[in-house]
């Protein structure tokens, strides 16, 4: 969830401890200033020398420190997220599972112990911008929430980014010209102008493909509430909520 801000991602080895601060080596740098080393202050993390970490931070997370210690680990809500890295069946790993909030289940490569964790190939995959697990808007309300609340369901295509309208007062919004191909629910047909909510940890529709769209009306507006790919497992979903009721 972190990766679309962090501008700063480091595979680092523990140098060094020492009372007040942590000295790292650097295994990789993922992205990034390119640094030989890194001095960072804090021992909230079980730190021991030789320990491999991965490392992210981003501008509006650290603070401005002077010396060699660009960061910290405890003021607040600002400074470094790490996780640790280490090695098992030939293979590198990074403690932490993704979270699949459409499943609402966590998601990993391997366990170990109870520790669950994805390979680095996987992180590295994520950085590359494609991820192990993305989601689309809506992801964590179920079907039949979905269609309680919303007032219309339809099939149908979204153009590509570059022709979706900027909505006044809301800057993290666009309005997007959908071409319905099938109304679940209602009686929408041809094309119809809806609001779209952009998020850093989402993945937007592909221009062309069809995708079930639950919509919701605010004000005079309909709006984007959930979203699925038009798989007939998933059409077939939303049609036996529909009938249920």
């Amino acid at each position: 969830m972190y990766f679309p801000e962090a501008d700063t991602i480091y595979d680092v080895r523990v140098a060094s401890v020492e009372k007040d601060k942590v000295t790292f080596s650097m295994v990789e740098v993922l992205r990034g200033k390119q640094v030989a080393t890194l001095v960072l202050r804090g021992m909230d993390y079980n730190f021991k020398k030789d320990d491999e970490w991965m490392l992210l931070s981003c501008d509006s997370w650290r603070k401005g420190d002077s010396g060699d210690a660009i960061g910290s680990f405890n003021d607040g809500d600002i400074g470094w997220i790490c996780a640790p890295v280490f090695h098992g069946d030939g293979k590198a790993y990074v403690y932490g599972p993704l979270y699949d909030p459409e499943k609402q289940t966590p998601v990993f490569d391997q366990k170990f112990g109870v520790w669950e964790c994805i390979t680095l190939d996987h992180f590295k995959q994520m950085l590359a911008g494609k991820p192990f697990v993305s989601w689309y808007i809506g992801a964590g309300v179920d079907i039949k929430r979905a269609a309680d609340y919303g007032s219309d369901i339809v099939i149908a295509t979204i153009p590509p980014a570059d022709a979706w309208k900027p909505v006044d007062r809301e800057p993290d919004s666009r309005l997007v010209d959908m071409q319905v191909i099938d109304a679940l629910k209602g009686a929408f047909s041809g094309k119809v102008s809806v609001i779209y909510q952009l998020s850093i940890d989402q993945t937007n529709p592909k221009p062309g493909n069809q995708y079930i769209a639950f919509l919701a009306k605010w004000g005079n507006d309909y709006r984007i509430y959930k979203m699925l790919p038009a798989t007939k497992e998933n059409v077939d979903a939303v049609k036996a909520v529909i009938s249920a009721k």
